[in-house]
């Protein structure tokens, strides 16, 4: 199996799951055209009042693939 790991490295972002029952709105929008939902069940990040799914805090440097060094 393919190693799938993510990695928050920003200051006073948190993981979350949506519990429902609606959806969020993500605070970026996708291809610059439409704000994403974040469905019930849904793995994001947020932030004060900045909820990001996972694709749109990829795409803007909050979550990562890359491995933090270890101190």
């Amino acid at each position: 199996m393919k190693d799938q790991r993510l990695y928050l490295d920003r200051a006073g972002w948190e993981v979350s799951v949506n519990p429902g029952p609606s959806s969020i709105n993500c605070f970026h929008t996708c291809d610059g055209d439409y704000y994403g939902r974040i469905l019930p069940g849904e793995v994001h990040v947020h932030k004060d009042n900045q909820d990001f799914c996972v694709n749109c805090a990829i795409e803007n440097g909050i979550l990562t693939t890359e491995r933090p060094t270890l101190p």
